[in-house]
């Protein structure tokens, strides 16, 4: 019998273990994990180049409730589950000697993070893979004015995929049927969410960095089936690969940029336009839907309520005439129905969304009667009976990210770069991110960002003096800056 010939592939990762009492703890770690050289149809093969974090990971290591295990713990110990993820994994041809499944069912097991900037190595495309229809939100200028526009697309999920293309991936593998445009929530606005029934043989969903299939935090090569990403148009590659340790953080936006879409579904299935917003937060999700708002509704007062004038600046610039910033303490929101009765004649706003942890009976009195409370925490995404109560205002409880929403969001970043350089200098200019290199020092500040419940403070400089801020951590891998001194050197030929 053939021997089979195998590609080791060293990596270095971020390990997430829980410590006695419960609290995750993050080393660095290294491993080898060998492949099958031949790679199987409808899989790719990349190298990892930027991760970021997101706050629902809180949720999914903490424990939401006291004196009961977290989802990673039930999940890292549920034997039956681990068979089943692993046997999926086992399909990108991971090498079938039992040392190296023990080293991937590790890495498998204790890798963490959803929003990941990678490059494809190598592709083998699958000319069985039926296509199939699939919602997207195009940005289009009519008549001066920009909106977007619905499209549906057929596609089999390998196109524009090829060596030295640039991807994001999914924060899940979903199945067809939950892909589909054809498959429409109206409740939601996007197709119904995948889940992990294995009914009428239905494929389980599929979460990155949940013990189902391995997470973003490593430096090294990994493969995973090619509907599983998002490739990045070619005009957007090339802008960033200009300076991408600079620009790289615009792809990890994408992923993000999708969960906003998933927030305003309804809208945009409506086609309905408020005629003010209201943000309150100034955080890396505010930032994006500021930018998201430039196009779903260029005409409405925005006005976006936070802590820090650095970052609420970068909002502003996006569009000085239409965005009014205010800055709290956090608690105090004396100032934002006065605001909203100067810009609008009335102190309340037809969408108001929370993106930091407000009671109702904070923010409730600043939506208008039959407008909408955009509930964004992952925390409040399962709606209770008494939430689902009749109230003068409606409400919606974001999932965390619609199903195939990253095709709009690229398609919004594109848009961007080509028509709105003031978006994107806002988005890459805003200093609520932390970059760390995946060694010792990105494994004590994902520790500290986790432990305190998604809050890493740093001492920052701004125009108005040094001020502690929180920022959200951003990992980048060693192969970027290897691909970025490769791209140096090939423009200076």
């Amino acid at each position: 019998m053939q021997e089979l010939e195998t590609s080791p592939n060293d990596i270095r990762f971020l390990s997430v273990s829980l410590s006695t009492d419960g609290k995750p703890q993050i080393s660095l770690r290294s491993t080898r994990v060998e492949y099958e050289n031949e790679l199987p149809p409808g899989m790719l093969e990349f190298e990892t180049f930027q991760i970021g974090s997101c706050t629902s990971e809180l949720y999914y290591y903490h424990p939401r409730y006291e004196d009961q295990p977290s989802r990673f713990e039930l999940d890292s110990t549920d034997e039956t589950k681990r068979e089943l993820y692993l046997k999926r994994n086992m399909a990108s041809a991971v090498h079938q000697e039992p040392e190296n499944i023990a080293h991937f069912q590790d890495l498998l097991t204790h890798t963490m993070f959803h929003e990941v900037v990678g490059r494809v190595l190598q592709f083998n495309k699958d000319d069985e893979r039926p296509a199939i229809p699939v919602q997207m939100y195009r940005p289009k200028i009519q008549d001066g004015k920009v909106g977007f526009i619905r499209e549906v697309v057929e596609t089999n999920f390998q196109e524009n995929i090829q060596p030295g293309s640039l991807i994001i991936r999914n924060p899940a593998i979903i199945c067809d049927k939950h892909s589909r445009a054809d498959n429409i929530n109206p409740e939601t606005g996007w197709p119904y969410q995948c889940h992990r029934n294995q009914e009428e043989g239905h494929e389980p969903k599929g979460t990155i960095g949940h013990t189902e299939f391995p997470g973003g935090t490593m430096d090294g090569i990994a493969r995973t089936p090619a509907d599983a990403v998002t490739p990045v148009p070619q005009d957007l590659q090339t802008f960033i690969e200009k300076d991408i340790v600079n620009r790289a953080f615009l792809l990890t936006c994408i992923e993000p940029m999708g969960c906003v879409f998933d927030a305003f579904g309804t809208f945009l299935q409506s086609g309905e336009r408020p005629e003010s917003i209201v943000i309150i937060g100034d955080g890396p999700n505010a930032l994006l839907t500021t930018a998201f708002c430039q196009v779903f509704a260029p005409d409405a007062e925005l006005v976006i309520v936070g802590k820090h004038k650095a970052k609420l600046n970068c909002m502003s610039d996006m569009n000085p005439d239409k965005i009014t910033t205010i800055t709290t303490d956090g608690n105090d929101y004396s100032n934002l129905a006065s605001i909203l009765k100067m810009l609008n004649g009335k102190a309340h706003a037809g969408i108001v969304m929370p993106t930091v942890s407000l009671d109702e009976e904070t923010v409730a009195p600043f939506v208008e009667d039959d407008g909408t409370l955009i509930w964004w925490a992952a925390s409040v995404s399962e709606v209770t009976d008494n939430q689902k109560l009749k109230k003068r205002y409606h409400e919606r409880f974001p999932y965390g990210g619609a199903p195939r929403a990253e095709f709009s969001a690229m398609l919004l970043m594109e848009y961007f770069i080509k028509e709105r350089p003031e978006v994107i200098e806002s988005i890459l200019k805003y200093p609520g991110v932390n970059y760390s290199l995946l060694h010792e020092d990105a494994a004590s500040v994902v520790e500290e960002w986790l432990t305190n419940n998604g809050r890493l403070v740093r001492e920052i400089e701004t125009a108005d003096g040094i001020v502690n801020m929180s920022l959200k951590p951003v990992i980048n891998t060693a192969r970027l800056l290897q691909y970025a001194s490769y791209l140096d050197e090939v423009n200076k030929m």
